[in-house]
């Protein structure tokens, strides 16, 4: 999927692509479908890309050069206009501060590529002095921790015809669990993932400027590659791993907030996978969406405090599964 910003929208063009996991039917209405998108799949362009090429045409066979049918929300095109349109958002920056992309990639320098040897992404998290390791952090988490919980956050009863209303409800529910999971914890990260190239995306971390956290703020950890993961697009070959300790909860609030709202339209947004972690207590909080967040420890009674305080917000499909846990 290719996306596209119109004049409504700050006049960017196209500017992104991202996977398309699968296509599920909206239960509340029939003539409609949801995209359930790969979130570790998307990639923002270099360069944002103009409807109408050099040549004045548009890139979009079919398409008048101006109105017509393009303000459609989805709609479909051909493989050559979509080749066409990543060529021109993936071309180097015209920047004489931007690193040339020629050249072999050297095996005998420090740093990454000589740890790359090893297995970088341990070493990552050596830095940090946990019992966390990267098997931690494999998506879905619910699913490959024996202590967590699964909450729903916006939740059947508000429906995304009414996103602002389903927004607010599920960024109060992830606050309230949030400060409740952290409130004994002495240092908490966020922790950002992102997919793409060899060298980690400008932009990726600007959304965090609208809650006072500079790029410069963050740790950049290292990269670990990834090509050929059947799950991610060709054009992603590593992920780059930053971090930030946070101190104030209205940072965290805040986070949550960038992270929530992509699905609905929420701005402003961080599009890529968060964390927010304790590393002292080895406890990973990961909303994934407006639909709903993990939270997963390696031991059992960090979570037993949420588990009863919030046990009307788990998810009704994994109660019975969470309830066994908890409860035994």
């Amino acid at each position: 999927m290719v996306f596209y910003a119109g004049k409504a929208d700050g006049n960017r063009g196209y500017y992104g692509v991202q996977r398309v996991l699968r296509i599920e039917d909206d239960p509340s209405d029939p003539t409609h479908a949801y995209a359930i998108l790969d979130r570790r799949s998307e990639l923002s362009f270099e360069v944002n890309v103009p409807r109408l090429m050099a040549d004045n045409e548009p890139y979009e066979t079919g398409l008048p050069r101006f109105g017509g049918f393009n303000t459609q929300a989805v709609r479909l095109i051909s493989d050559a206009d979509f080749d066409r349109i990543l060529a021109a958002g993936f071309q180097p920056e015209a920047n004489p501060d931007t690193l040339p992309r020629r050249g072999p990639l050297r095996t005998d320098a420090g740093g990454f590529a000589e740890r790359a040897q090893g297995d970088p992404m341990s070493e990552i998290f050596d830095r940090f002095n946990t019992k966390l390791r990267p098997a931690d952090f494999v998506e879905p988490l619910f699913y490959e921790h024996d202590y967590a919980l699964r909450f729903e956050l916006g939740g059947e009863d508000v429906s995304t015809e009414y996103p602002i209303r389903r927004f607010i409800q599920a960024h109060a529910r992830a606050v309230r669990i949030a400060k409740a999971v952290f409130a004994k914890s002495a240092r908490v990260w966020l922790l950002t993932c992102d997919y793409g190239g060899e060298k980690p995306r400008k932009k990726h971390l600007k959304p965090f400027g609208e809650i006072g956290i500079r790029k410069r703020n963050f740790d950049y950890l290292g990269a670990v590659k990834c090509a050929g993961d059947p799950d991610l697009s060709d054009h992603i070959t590593h992920c780059h791993w930053h971090a930030k300790d946070i101190w104030d909860q209205r940072h965290l609030d805040e986070a949550l907030w960038l992270t929530l709202g992509s699905e609905l339209g929420v701005r402003p947004t961080y599009r890529g996978p968060l964390y927010v972690v304790d590393f002292d207590r080895n406890i990973v909080l990961f909303p994934y969406d407006d639909r709903g967040m993990d939270l997963v420890a390696l031991e059992r009674a960090p979570l037993e405090r949420v588990y009863h305080a919030h046990s009307e917000w788990l998810l009704e499909w994994s109660r019975e599964e969470i309830d066994a846990v908890f409860q035994g």
